[in-house]
């Protein structure tokens, strides 16, 4: 049984991978991000049972966010405050048991990371955003 974390942002990673090309540190002129992700050629083309993941992932959506660390998944909705949820996905893959509160460190943890994240990632707060968005 294949384990560990895969996602959107490594299907570039593994397409670079495959095709043995490298990620332009430029694209005319200007400076690009660096790629997130990781390839999954390994997992994909052999016996290798585990995404090596040493990183968080992080995602954001019309105020909605996440982190997912590990056996950890930390989320919270804008529509119910941004109160957090954290789930031990090793456990309850269907998130129905929010352990939140048997868990503060781990949550303190996670919520430290996302803000860091956000900051790097200029994420803007939706608050300032929604009425322009089309998307609600």
């Amino acid at each position: 049984m294949k384990r560990g974390t895969g996602h959107l942002i490594d299907i570039a990673p593994t397409l670079y991978d495959y095709a043995q090309a490298k990620y332009p540190n430029t694209n005319y002129g200007t400076a690009t991000n660096t790629l997130p992700g990781v390839s999954l050629r390994k997992l994909l083309n052999t016996d290798l049972a585990q995404v090596e993941r040493n990183q968080a992932l992080f995602w954001e959506r019309a105020g909605n966010r996440a982190v997912r660390f590990g056996k950890w998944k930390l989320v919270s909705t804008y529509r119910n405050g941004n109160n957090v949820e954290l789930y031990d996905i090793d456990t309850d893959r269907g998130e129905n048991h929010n352990v939140a509160s048997q868990n503060p460190q781990v949550v303190k943890q996670l919520e430290e990371l996302y803000r860091k994240w956000a900051k790097e990632n200029d994420v803007v707060n939706y608050d300032r955003i929604k009425g322009q968005s089309s998307f609600r």
